[in-house]
């Protein structure tokens, strides 16, 4: 196959210089968008989409915890009673976490705003409204009394030389300005040097003076939501007035480094004339970040997924001995109400201070995520070995094969994203080439149409009269391996046969009938052909005639075949109430069933072809329809539908019988439904059936009678009273006049 320019471009030609083009175009547009970093919002959405899913695959945490959530739950609050809690409450909590259970450090997701309203409060309103006891004696013990009952300078002096971080928050609000913030960290300028821009927080909530200049050390616990609405990110650094303050786990992390530790951007590169900083590093601690400092949230799972013990349990003595020692531990709100709930990947109420644990936990262990730069070309390379194997499937491929090349390439492309993210926990995004892929299926999808229209036409005009879609399409896949010639083959043949035509055609008016026949067959047809992908060969008068296995070869035709059967039996059963039979009318449908070697093709003659089924397999399954009525059977297979369909289904043999032209004896089966859906007193019905029939066969004619009497005589075996008639009746025969010694069993029918 070449692709030259010639004087006259052939079809083929045109289709693939114009998918050539295509895939030039398209590649070199997405190439403009990566450079430009101007990805668009809805393959943003889908890159987001790709990452939550592949977080929630990856939620195991297999290491060693480092950090406990001590919570502030709905039964602390209960007990201990509403927050805000009196201030030497606090103290206790602190004083019990880090003196008595050897936590490494302890951090706030709350805030200290206001003052604690105390007895000094009240002494100091006291002194304030009686002038002359300030002078008084018993005004400098009261005085002197105010410095022991103000619970701030208490919880300071226990803040003081313990290692604890405060929380706080920036808002937008340049006027919302609460509290003291502690010392900055750094200058903006620094970050902006570096390439890194952080979000600004003109406003703050922050802690009483006095507690910030006893802790020593704060950090802010804004989270950072994406467009979605979901937290995926935390901030490590927010700008205020020229200045650069650190969130809380950052600031909690500085404790675990050391006072040594030395906070600085990575190394900046230089990227499309810009500096790049990819990482903030904290003493032996290396923090991946973005261009506005945020580090992405590393996941272990949704509500209660972290380490955590209630404060009240700790308080009262009911935590394990270890689960603070050594850690870092972060006191947040989780009662309903309370806490600061988060959409994330993996829950969509989360407590935004179990985001805090997960964070440090990750930097702790070295373990967050990331986003370097380098992902970008990664993600450019991607792109254009999509175009190329692309053009190369079309170039080489059969049109009918080219989704192959398509999937394996999108299979390529997430396999690598996904490796990525498990072992590095990289984050490659993969939408902008899947995108791609998909945009040049599409495009180069009309090659394959241009190339096989003939070959689906012609499938199209054969086959499409008697086969599903469903075949059509699969044999459109290959087409060569399918004519209309006869053959021989392995198949399952169908008669279904409608009950009570005859008294319907007597009360109802022509037209009348022909709508309700044309319902009927429509329903019974629908279940042969769209839901079981048999072939329907014929309608004779009310009957309709199908087949397995042809023109498209299956193994399981005789399954098929069956659960075909059993499916109209219930379609029937739905369908009665909306048909409006007339009064005393009723319709039944007698199923008989065959399999075996057939001749199958476009038979007839010079004026009249059909594709149909011919040969003793047909025959005798025209013959099994004919014997429902003779046994009050809904369904009648012969044994070869059962030795190749026996386990999916709950079978009760019939009889044994020679039909009229067949000298060969048959062995009758009934399919009563699928065996899991069989109940014990269906299988007890079947199993007393065939002991029965075991002694009829033994000549034991009176024993099986009785049986069969027995069966008849119960309620629940009311719908199969008619074959138990058949037998007590055969059985009263050979008792009257028994059968000769050479007796097989086999019951005869002389009729059709």
């Amino acid at each position: 196959m070449t692709f030259g320019i010639a004087k006259k471009l052939t079809p083929r030609g045109v289709a693939l210089l114009a998918s050539a083009a295509t895939t030039l175009l398209v590649t070199l547009l997405l190439t403009g968008s990566i450079v430009q970093g101007l990805t668009p919002p809805v393959l943003q959405r889908l890159d987001l989409f790709i990452h939550d899913n592949w977080v929630r695959s990856t939620l195991q945490f297999t290491g060693t915890p480092k950090v406990t959530l001590l919570a502030l739950d709905e039964a602390s609050l209960q007990k201990i009673g509403q927050w805000p809690w009196p201030r030497d409450r606090i103290a206790q909590v602190i004083e019990a976490v880090i003196d008595r259970h050897g936590a490494r450090a302890i951090a706030f997701d709350m805030v200290f705003a206001e003052p604690d309203r105390s007895d000094a409060d009240r002494i100091r309103e006291r002194l304030a409204r009686v002038p002359g006891e300030q002078g008084s004696a018993l005004g400098a013990q009261m005085r002197d009394l105010l410095v022991e009952l103000d619970r701030d300078a208490a919880l300071a002096r226990i803040l003081a030389g313990r290692p604890v971080v405060l929380g706080h928050y920036f808002t937008n609000d340049g006027n919302q300005r609460v509290g003291a913030l502690p010392d900055p960290w750094l200058p903006a300028d620094i970050a902006h040097q570096s390439g890194v821009f952080p979000p600004r927080g003109d406003g703050f909530g922050a802690n009483l003076a006095a507690l910030v200049k006893a802790a020593g050390s704060a950090g802010h616990m804004n989270p950072s939501v994406d467009a979605d609405g979901v937290t995926r990110r935390l901030p490590l650094l927010i700008e205020n007035e020229g200045m650069l303050y650190p969130s809380l786990m950052l600031a909690a992390l500085t404790i675990v480094a050391g006072d040594q530790a030395q906070v600085a951007f990575g190394e900046a590169t230089t990227l499309g004339g810009r500096p790049v900083t990819e990482t903030i590093t904290l003493g032996s601690y290396r923090l991946p970040i973005d261009d506005q400092a945020r580090s992405m949230l590393p996941f272990f799972g949704g509500r209660g997924s972290v380490p955590t013990v209630s404060v009240l349990d700790m308080l009262e003595g009911r935590m394990p001995p270890d689960l603070m020692r050594g850690r870092v531990v972060v006191f947040g709100p989780t009662a309903p109400g309370l806490r600061d709930s988060r959409a994330t990947p993996v829950d969509t109420n989360q407590p935004g201070t179990e985001l805090h644990v997960s964070w440090l936990q990750g930097a702790l262990d070295g373990r967050l995520p990331s986003r370097p730069h380098y992902t970008d070309a990664a993600v450019l390379s991607l792109v254009w070995c999509v175009a190329l194997g692309m053009m190369a499937g079309a170039w080489r491929l059969r049109p009918a094969r080219f989704v192959a090349t398509a999937a394996a390439l999108a299979l390529a492309v997430w396999t690598l994203g996904w490796w990525l993210w498990r072992q590095e926990r990289v984050v490659l995004p993969v939408a902008l080439p899947l995108a791609q892929i998909g945009m040049l299926f599409v495009a180069l999808g009309a090659l394959g149409y241009l190339l096989e229209l003939r070959g689906r036409s012609s499938i199209n005009r054969l086959f499409g009269q008697y086969v599903p879609p469903e075949l059509v399409n699969e044999m459109n896949e290959n087409p060569d391996s399918y004519s209309m010639s006869g053959r021989a083959a392995e198949l399952t043949v169908m008669f279904a046969d409608v009950r009570g035509f005859t008294t319907l055609s007597e009360k109802l008016e022509p037209t009348a009938l022909g709508e309700l026949m044309n319902a009927l067959l429509t329903d019974l047809s629908r279940v042969i052909r769209a839901d079981h992908l048999g072939t329907i060969d014929k309608y004779i008068g009310d009957c309709v005639m199908a087949f397995w296995g042809a023109p498209v070869a299956r193994p399981d035709h005789a399954a098929a075949g069956v659960a075909a059967a059993l499916d109209m039996q219930r379609s029937l059963a739905r369908l009665m109430p909306r048909l409006n039979l007339p009064e005393g009318a009723t319709i039944a449908i007698g199923i008989g069933l065959n399999t075996g070697r057939a001749v199958v093709g476009n038979m007839g003659s010079a004026y009249r072809m059909a594709y149909t089924v011919m040969g003793d397999t047909v025959n005798t399954a025209s013959r099994l329809e004919g014997l429902t009525k003779a046994y009050g059977a809904q369904i009648v297979a012969g044994e070869a539908v059962r030795a190749a369909a026996a386990e999916p289904f709950l079978w009760r043999q019939l009889d044994l019988v020679r039909v009229k032209g067949r000298d060969t004896p048959l062995a009758i089966h009934e399919p009563l439904c699928r065996a899991s859906e069989a109940t014990p007193a269906q299988r007890e019905m079947v199993r007393r059936h065939e002991v029965a029939l075991a002694r009829y066969l033994a000549r034991d004619f009176d024993g099986a009678r009785a049986q069969w009497q027995a069966l008849q005589a119960e309620p629940d075996t009311a719908l199969h009273s008619a074959l138990h008639a058949v037998w007590i009746e055969r059985c009263g025969q050979c008792l009257s006049s028994p059968p000769p010694p050479n007796w097989d069993g086999v019951h005869t029918f002389e009729t059709k």
